[in-house]
């Protein structure tokens, strides 16, 4: 911000040097008091502008903080750091991308993300809040039918329908060690997997049951690491997802 305490701001400049002296000086006649007039107006004009410019600037300050709304105006200027910080954390990394990359890429300072979130790691669960706002509603799905005999088919069509909409995140989550790490130091979270678990193999699994839980959650975490998955057309690719998921672990489908 530009100061303007002491007389040295924005306005100290112009105030230093006003249009005076001039005007009535004795005995100058009426040309003299014209050109007094024409001054004074020049002075009024110039204050004017001055502080028309202090305020631009104040404005334009405030605006950089708050971080440009995008040019359409219909994303915030919060979502515009998530979105950023999403594809930069895919690409990267978390530990691997900082704050001034994510600030780089907006075309805003540091100051400016801070604004929006005090830390990289508040970033992180707001990236992944959609994610795992979809995977907690699984259960209370569950819940919800009423009938335990469903279970199975409920949470295994539950977990296909998440990948299916946040694959790319299901995907970091599997392969960034420290997103992974940041998930599951989550007891809420560790309480969630371990319930959707149970649905698909039971309270007491065989250790072919969770052999078949790992195989089965890895290809469905990682199907949105792979480029390739963009070239299937969702019915086909959410079809074979299910089917393959299924086939690993309907032997151990819990009774």
């Amino acid at each position: 911000m530009h100061g303007v305490s002491g007389g040295d701001g924005c306005l100290g400049a112009h105030r230093r040097a006003p249009f005076t002296g001039v005007v009535g000086v004795a005995g100058a006649g009426a040309s003299v008091n014209r050109l007094a007039d024409r001054l004074g107006s020049i002075t009024r004009i110039a204050d004017r502008l001055v502080r028309l410019n202090c305020s631009g600037r104040v404005a334009a300050d405030t605006q950089e903080v708050r971080v440009a709304e995008d040019r359409g105006g219909t994303v915030s200027a919060r979502d515009r750091v998530i979105r950023t910080a999403r594809s930069l954390f895919i690409e990267r990394g978390f530990a691997a991308t900082s704050l001034q990359m994510i600030a780089g890429a907006l075309g805003v300072t540091k100051a400016a993300v801070y604004h929006q979130f005090p830390s990289k790691a508040e970033i992180l669960a707001a990236v992944l809040e959609p994610a795992i706002k979809q995977m907690r509603s699984i259960p209370r799905s569950v819940e919800q039918a009423g009938s335990r005999a469903d279970d199975f088919d409920m949470v295994l069509d539950g977990l296909v329908d998440l990948v299916m909409e946040h694959g790319e995140i299901a995907a970091m989550i599997r392969r960034d060690a420290a997103v992974a790490e940041f998930v599951t130091a989550d007891e809420s979270f560790a309480s969630l997997t371990a319930q959707l678990d149970r649905a698909l193999i039971g309270e007491h699994p065989t250790p072919a049951a969770r052999a078949a839980l790992i195989i089965a959650g890895g290809g469905l975490m990682m199907t949105g690491a792979d480029p390739a998955s963009s070239l299937i057309d969702r019915a086909t690719l959410r079809r074979v997802l299910s089917e393959s998921v299924r086939r690993l672990l309907e032997p151990y489908r819990p009774v």
